[in-house]
């Protein structure tokens, strides 16, 4: 009896252990380069795009495919980004503070709805500077 309770008590350890590991995984912000993006936008429809910059930055130019939810919407309403469940998730602002502060937002609120959140490396200064396509 002693071993099977032994047995039990390192099973839900090793449980324990590996849903953490997977929710951190979930939860982990990783850098895309803007080679790496230009090749999602290509390859992933499904991956959302999101420009955290203001609506007016925004209308200047933008990453292909991106949409505009400001990060002071983001940062009062987390369930704006409920709506993109399933999906990759790629932030970006003008030089990377305001992405930054979506990504610590989601890291930590626990935020497990996508399949993984990226923020592009760089951000728009970055883009436009390696001459990449800017969509207005």
């Amino acid at each position: 009896m002693k071993y099977i309770m032994n047995y039990v008590k390192i099973s839900i350890v090793l449980l324990a252990v590996a849903v953490y590991s997977n929710v951190y995984a979930q939860l982990g912000v990783i850098d895309l380069s803007h080679a790496e993006l230009a090749q999602k936008i290509a390859a992933n429809p499904n991956a959302v795009i999101i420009d955290v910059r203001s609506a007016g930055e925004f209308a200047q130019g933008r990453v292909p495919n991106a949409i505009n939810i400001p990060h002071g919407d983001i940062l009062d309403n987390i369930s704006l980004l409920d709506q993109y469940q399933g999906k990759d998730l790629v932030f970006y602002c003008r030089s990377g503070v305001r992405a930054g502060r979506v990504t610590d937002l989601l890291t930590k609120s626990g935020f497990t709805g996508t399949k993984a959140v990226y923020h592009l490396d760089g951000d728009m200064l970055g883009w436009q500077a390696a001459n990449q396509v800017i969509e207005k």
